[in-house]
C-alpha cells in the first residue's frame, strides 16, 4: 500500500495513519454499570477487574461515559461541573481501609439492587456515609494524606473546586 500524504494547515506534507493502523477493539461502558457490592459501580476494586477482564479477553480501549456528578434524571450526559467528579463513584472500600468509615457502616448499601441503580435510595444513603466521612477525615487521616489532601485543593481550589 502507498503511504499517502496530507495537507495540513501550515501547507506541510504529513504522513496520513492508514484506517486499519489505529484499531483497536474495546467496550464501551459508564462505570456505574460494573457490579459491585454497594449499589452502583465505582471506580476501584471492580474497575481494576473489569480492566483487567477486557484486556485478558483481547480488547484495548475501555471508552467511559462522562464520570462527572449527575443532576436531574442523573444522565452522565447532564454532569453539574465538567471538571468534578461524581461521589457516587468512590469506592467505599478504600475509605473503609483509610478508617473513615466502618465496615458495618457500609453494609446498609448491601440492600440494594445489584442489577440496577437505584439512584433515589443510593444517593441519600451513599452521601450520608461520604459526609460521615469527610467528618472523621482531620481525625483519623494520616499526614501522608493529609499531605495529598492539601496538594489537590492547592493544585485545583483556584480552576474550580471552591466554585463547585
Amino acid at each position: 500500500m502507498h503511504e499517502r500524504t496530507v495537507d495540513d494547515l501550515t501547507g506541510r506534507q504529513e504522513p496520513m495513519l492508514s484506517l486499519t493502523a489505529a484499531r483497536k477493539a474495546g467496550v464501551c461502558m459508564h462505570i456505574t454499570s460494573l457490579p459491585g457490592p454497594h449499589g452502583i459501580g465505582e471506580i476501584g476494586r471492580d474497575a481494576h477487574a473489569f480492566v483487567e477482564a477486557i484486556s485478558a479477553a483481547g480488547l484495548e480501549v475501555w471508552q467511559l461515559l462522562p464520570t462527572g456528578p449527575t443532576a436531574y434524571g442523573d444522565s452522565p450526559y447532564q454532569p453539574l461541573s465538567s471538571r468534578a467528579g461524581n461521589p457516587m463513584l468512590i469506592e467505599l472500600r478504600d475509605l473503609v481501609e483509610l478508617g473513615l468509615l466502618h465496615a458495618e457502616e457500609i453494609d446498609t448499601l448491601r440492600s440494594l439492587s445489584a442489577d440496577k441503580v437505584e439512584y433515589g435510595s443510593l444517593i441519600d444513603e451513599k452521601t450520608r456515609l461520604l459526609q460521615r466521612a469527610a467528618l472523621r477525615f482531620e481525625d483519623v487521616a494520616t499526614t501522608p494524606l493529609l499531605n495529598q489532601y492539601a496538594a489537590f485543593v492547592g493544585q485545583h481550589d483556584k480552576d474550580w473546586l471552591h466554585d463547585y
